[in-house]
Formats: C-alpha cells, sequence, structure tokens
C-alpha cells in the first residue's frame, strides 16, 4: 500500500562511533529543536537511539463534503475522518456519510448512515462535531459523536459551520476538545460543557470562521459595530482581549495562551498570556495562526514561524509557502506550498513536514483556485499524533463533479 517511504534525521559528521553516540545525538536533536515527538525511540536492549522519521504515504481515496458546511477531512490521533457518499469508494448517489480509516491497519469504517448530508465539523481524539444538512431554510442539527455516544446539541438555522479560508488552504481550527464542543450561528457563540448547551455570546453579529475550544477555555472574535474583537470564555467569564480600531482576527487558544492575527493590515501576531497582550512578530502577508502544548505556528513574510513558548524563530523560508493552513502538533509542522506557475484551475502544491529538524515533501496536491472562481472548498490540512491528511490528493477537480480524493500518510519513528 505504500506510496513512497522517506526518513529525516540530521547528522552531524563530527560523531564518532562510540558508546556515548545515542546520547550525544539524542541532546543534539534536543538542542535542535526536536521537540514534542510522541515517544522516543530505543534500541532492542531499552535503552534511547537517534531516531527517523518515516513517512508512508498511502495510496488516494474517494471523498466528498457538504459543499459550504464544515470540512472535507480532519484527523484525530490514529485516526483519519472524512464524508463520503454512502457508497465506499463512490462519488455518484446518496448524500454524504462520516468514514474513519484507522491509521494503523489502514481498515475503513463507516460511522453514519443518514438520509441528509453528514458535514464534519471538527475532532478531538473520540468525540466528533457533526452537523445534519438538510437545505439552506432547514435548521441544520447538530451533534457530537463521543465514541458509540451521540448527544443531539439543537437545531441552528444557517450556522456558521466553517473554519474559512482566504485562497487555498483552511484555516486552522479546533471546535471540539474532550467531551466539548463550540459553534457559532450568524449572531451567537455556543457551548456544549459535556452536560448542556449554552450560549457564551449574543454579539449583533459573529465575524467569519469558528470558534477555538482548549479545555474549559473558548475564544473567538465578533464584531463590535466597529471592526472584529477577540473575545475569551476562562470557564466562567467572558472576557474581552482586545478594544481598538483595527480588526483582530482568527484567534486559536492553548495553554492559557490566545494568538490571532492582529494589526492595521492583518500583518501582525498577538499573544494573550497571564492576563496581558503585546504583538508576538510583524510582517506582511500574514495567515492565521495554529496553536498546541502552548506554542503558536503561523506564515508571515514567506515564512514559516514557530513561538516555542519563549522566543520566535523562523522555520523555513520560500516563495512558494502559501500563508494559510498551517498545522503544529507536537512540535511537528506541516504546510502547504504551492508550486511555481501563474494562478490558474490547474495549480498543484505540496505538502512539506518539519520535524524539528528537517523539512520533508510529504505528497503532491490538486488546489482548490478559490480566485478562479473555480473549485470549493478550500484544501483542509490535519496533522495528529501520528498521521496526517488532506483533500485535493488528485489534481484539481470540482467537489461534485464525481471524481474528488483525499489522502493520508502514517508517520513512525524508529532507531537509525
Amino acid at each position: 500500500m505504500c506510496g513512497h517511504v522517506a526518513c529525516l534525521m540530521p547528522d552531524d559528521p563530527n560523531i564518532t562511533e562510540d558508546p556515548l553516540r545515542p546520547l550525544i545525538s539524542t541532546l543534539l536533536l534536543l538542542l535542535a529543536g526536536c521537540s514534542g515527538r510522541s515517544l522516543p525511540a530505543t534500541a532492542d536492549d531499552g535503552s534511547s537511539c537517534p531516531t527517523k522519521l518515516a513517512i508512508q504515504t498511502m495510496p488516494p481515496f474517494a471523498c466528498n463534503p457538504v459543499v459550504f458546511v464544515g470540512v472535507t477531512l480532519a484527523v484525530a490521533p490514529q485516526r483519519v475522518l472524512f464524508t463520503d457518499r454512502a457508497t465506499l469508494g463512490s462519488n455518484s448517489g446518496s448524500d454524504p456519510d462520516l468514514f474513519a480509516i484507522q491509521t494503523s491497519s489502514g481498515t475503513t469504517q463507516q460511522l453514519t448512515a443518514d438520509s441528509a448530508s453528514t458535514a464534519l465539523l471538527g475532532v478531538d481524539r473520540e468525540a466528533v462535531l457533526l452537523a445534519e444538512v438538510q437545505d439552506h431554510d432547514t435548521p441544520t442539527r447538530l451533534a457530537l459523536r463521543d465514541g458509540e455516544k451521540v448527544t443531539e446539541l439543537g437545531s441552528y438555522l444557517r450556522p456558521v459551520a466553517q473554519p474559512g479560508a482566504t485562497m487555498y488552504a483552511a484555516l486552522p481550527s479546533h471546535p471540539v476538545s474532550g467531551h466539548s464542543a463550540v459553534w457559532r450561528t450568524e449572531d451567537s457563540i455556543y457551548l456544549y460543557d459535556g452536560s448542556a448547551v449554552r450560549a457564551l455570546s449574543t454579539a449583533s453579529k459573529a465575524s467569519f470562521g469558528m470558534p477555538w475550544i482548549d479545555g474549559k477555555q473558548v475564544v473567538w472574535s465578533s464584531h463590535d459595530g466597529e471592526d472584529d474583537e477577540v473575545y475569551l470564555h476562562d470557564g466562567t467569564t467572558v472576557h474581552r482581549l482586545t478594544d481598538n480600531s483595527t480588526n483582530d482576527r482568527h484567534p486559536a487558544l492553548s495553554d492559557g495562551r490566545v494568538f490571532w492575527l492582529c494589526g492595521q493590515s492583518e500583518d501582525a501576531i498577538c499573544i494573550w498570556e497571564s492576563g496581558a497582550s503585546r504583538v508576538l512578530d510583524t510582517g506582511t502577508s500574514c495567515g492565521a495562526p495554529d496553536a498546541d502544548d502552548g506554542m503558536a505556528s503561523w506564515i508571515c513574510d514567506d515564512q514559516v514561524r514557530l513561538f516555542d513558548g519563549s522566543v520566535v524563530r523562523t522555520v523555513t523560508t520560500s516563495s512558494d509557502v502559501s500563508r494559510d493552513g498551517v498545522q503544529l502538533d507536537g512540535g511537528k509542522l506541516l504546510w502547504l506550498e504551492v508550486n511555481p506557475g501563474p494562478i490558474s484551475p490547474a495549480s498543484t502544491g505540496q505538502l512539506v513536514i518539519w520535524d524539528g529538524a528537517a523539512t520533508h515533501v510529504v505528497a503532491q496536491v490538486g488546489l482548490p483556485c478559490i480566485w478562479c472562481n473555480a473549485y470549493y472548498p478550500p484544501l483542509d490540512l490535519g496533522l495528529s499524533d501520528g498521521a496526517i491528511g488532506w483533500s485535493y490528493a488528485s489534481p484539481p477537480t470540482y467537489f461534485g463533479a464525481g471524481d474528488a480524493h483525499c489522502g493520508w500518510a502514517r508517520l513512525t519513528e524508529a532507531c537509525r
């Protein structure tokens, strides 16, 4: 099944073969910034060893979205979830249902079988936020599937149920955390805390994008009548984090830190921590941040940048980096690079992963040319604990034309 296997391992010619090599190599990896690995590799005798990251890219598979609602694909630990027609492997026939690939075995399981279209809004481990879509003027039913338990969350007329996008890739989003979920309508933010649904905000106008939840905390941006501002629900009280004359959008949240796109022309990344906010980074053409383990990642000035909890560092620079959709998980980064050439419905790109020390191309992808008014929805990317997933695995095709495909890859680590 494996399309290709690639190993990433920074070599140091100054290290000689001696009994201290495993320890020295491990320290070099840590100094190089190789943090967040799921588990350190061990030799047969139980000792630590220099590691390499193996990427097994699997063949594309059929998938189909619910257009304008949710995402086509999302990744949880050891699972890739996606929507497709009820007949697996076919893009014709009934409305989309939810499927899951178990990345350890590669087997696929159908999770829903409804008469309505099932849209995927978000996932965190076993909990999946779903929308059952009828038509534009019929209320959309939301539900949280947590293992075998399904909790009905109510019906809402035209909920804002997509993370948003600009040109190519969907923006990072995190609407599910543990057994809780958040979502928004045109004028309210809602939270299901594991026991009940309640409204957190009744703003006059909710801005574009999904709220973000991490544990008991929730962040979102809403329009205050003049521009978009960022709000935080700390588990008890709603706090307004920004109050200015510029737009503050696309907040991300992790370990009590809030990151968002800010600045007069959305040319900066801001952070709120310990009760105070400040500008973390500036640039031009900046994209929305992703957050994990108290860290954050974003793209400015054609550079992939990482806040490691202390300082901002540049991971890589490339004029081909798309500013949207960078993914951060366990110290690893995943992003999209657009292949050179004029923007057109035939544009293509490649997915690149950084393991803390080195980068490698995961797969070639087609691109949704939203500015060309040709393809929708945006490219969905997912990275979580040993798995990568993406839509547009085949050359660009209009979703709904009958030949849409997604892709996935398995990440493993072993002794070098």
